[in-house]
């Protein structure tokens, strides 16, 4: 089981990055329009963090939303060696859910997760978008 999951979530890492998903919680809500609502961005979490098991019907979810074919997605982990690169994905990934966390947090206490004066922000390039050559 723990190489079924340690592949279901590099494919579902690679499904978010082909998606250009800004962030985990963006990625599950792509996810959970596709599908039947599931999952939330906490589950999602969860999943990529290795502390629940990646349902099949997530990695075929995941799939259609990269536009891919789930096959494709567990070939492209195959395939992928560690490199010295490799930091710089785990810093985005973990860019993007403490920014996914970050909402979700203000959102819970009442806080607006956006400002006006954040409107110049949207006009900048996400860490994941700097990063794409």
């Amino acid at each position: 089981m723990d190489d079924y999951n340690r592949r279901a979530i590099a494919a579902l890492r690679h499904a978010q990055h082909v998606s250009r998903a800004r962030s985990a919680n963006a990625f599950a809500r792509l996810m959970a329009e596709r599908g039947t609502g599931s999952p939330s961005a906490s589950t999602y979490r969860r999943w990529i963090a290795g502390e629940a098991i990646v349902p099949a019907w997530a990695l075929q979810v995941a799939a259609e939303v990269a536009g891919t074919t789930l096959q494709a997605l567990l070939d492209a982990e195959e395939g992928v060696q560690a490199t010295p690169d490799d930091w710089r994905a785990r810093i985005e990934d973990a860019i993007g859910r403490l920014e996914g966390e970050m909402i979700e947090v203000r959102q819970r206490v009442g806080l607006p997760w956006r400002q006006e004066s954040d409107a110049a922000a949207d006009q900048s390039p996400t860490v994941q978008e700097r990063a794409t050559p």
